[in-house]
This record gives structure tokens, sequence and C-alpha cells, in this order.
């Protein structure tokens, strides 16, 4: 079994844009911070997958034709019950929506039993936060999303994520 989740994965440059806006946003903070090398956007959390259907997921999401879109990282928030704060748009891209309805679809599909979660896009920066996130503080930051990857989360030697394939959006 493998902790499966798609993701929008940054690459390098965007990933030290995202750091710098974690730091300024959490500086001073009770939590911890999310390391710099495991930022990203999650799509879909699929969970523990077994070895046929981790093959069924992975070529359903070959079938996902998702176009290419702007994301504008322009507000922080906080989920009070999960304790964590975040990085998110105040305005989310349809084509955003409609790739991780593709990927939900593509995990049922595959029969993987997803639990029943709204999609609220977010970049989280800080887990076991104290209080809600500060409203401002932050340079808003531009992703040009043109791909989305399947991750796995590990767990040897602590948490890390493993980025295990990369599949193109198509031109908007």
């Amino acid at each position: 079994m493998r902790r499966l989740f798609f993701a929008l994965w940054p690459e390098a440059a965007l990933r030290a844009e995202l750091a710098d806006a974690a730091s300024v946003l959490t500086a001073g903070a009770a939590g911890r911070r999310v390391p710099a090398a495991m930022l990203h956007l999650t799509l879909v959390f699929a969970g523990a997958v077994a070895g046929d259907a981790q093959r069924a997921l992975r070529q359903a999401a070959s079938g996902v034709r998702g176009t290419r879109f702007e994301l504008s990282l322009d507000r922080a928030g906080s989920f009070g019950r999960a304790r964590v704060w975040w990085l998110g748009p105040s305005s989310v891209p349809e084509p955003l929506m409609r790739l991780a309805a593709e990927l939900r679809s593509a995990c049922i599909a595959s029969g993987i039993a997803l639990h029943d979660e709204r999609f609220t896009p977010h970049v989280t920066v800080l887990r076991d936060a104290r209080g809600p996130a500060p409203l401002a503080g932050f340079t808003p930051i531009r992703w040009a999303a043109d791909s989305f990857s399947l991750v796995e989360s590990r767990r040897d030697g602590g948490l890390h994520y493993v980025e295990l394939q990369r599949w193109p959006l198509l031109p908007g």
C-alpha cells in the first residue's frame, strides 16, 4: 500500500517563492512550518492505495485532459479544526476546479473510495497552528500551472513526499 495524492507540484523557483511567503506569514507563529520541499497544492487525496489500484489510477490519470491556467495565491487563511495555515486564491480559476473534479472521477473509476470533502485549493504552510492566520503580510504569488503530479507520502525516517509521475496540462 502507498499513500498517494494528486497535486500541483511547484518547480524550484516557485517553491522558493512559496517558502519566502510562508516565512513572512509564519514569522513568530506557534506551530510547525511545512518544509519548502513539501509545499504543494493537493488536488485529490487518494489515501492508501494497493498495487492494482495504483496501476488503474495512473492509467485513469493519463486520460485526464486538463488545460493550463494561472493561479494567484493572494490570501492567507486557516482551517481551525485542522489547525493549519495556508496560502490560497481569492478567485479560483475554473480549469483548476475541472482538473480536481476529473482527478476525483479518475480515483473513483479506479475503485478508490474518497472522503466526500469539498475541494478548497490551498498550500498548507503551518501545521499545529495556534490561532487564526494573519489576513495579510505576504506578496501574492503567481502560479502558471502547466502540469499535475501523482505524489507519494512516505513515512520512512520522517514524513516526506516523492513525486512519482507528472502529466502535462494542455494549452488553453
